[in-house]
């Protein structure tokens, strides 16, 4: 069971990158390959620099803590999102 909710949380993690993608190609339109590359190197690049930190809080509290604080960290970005102006999106 526990790998079936790691392997969907895998896959919703995942499911971001093209959102990140478009995103980035829309802040620059005339420079579509770079935008993107530096989008997505970015969020991976800060996502590894995040993990340890997360490891070191799962070894602290537990494995659970982890991942709750995980998932209430995307949740927290979700939620941030429906506070955006509605023209802005």
């Amino acid at each position: 069971m526990g790998l079936g909710v790691f392997d969907s949380a895998g896959c919703f993690y995942l499911l971001a990158a093209s959102v990140l993608v478009v995103l980035g190609q829309e802040y620059l339109p005339r420079r579509v390959g770079m935008a993107s590359g530096v989008r997505l190197g970015l969020a991976v690049s800060v996502g590894g620099m995040c993990a340890p930190f997360l490891g070191r809080l799962a070894d602290w509290k537990g494995l659970g803590y982890g991942s709750r604080f995980s998932l209430g960290r995307v949740a927290g970005g979700d939620f941030s999102g429906f506070l955006l102006p509605a023209g802005s999106w």
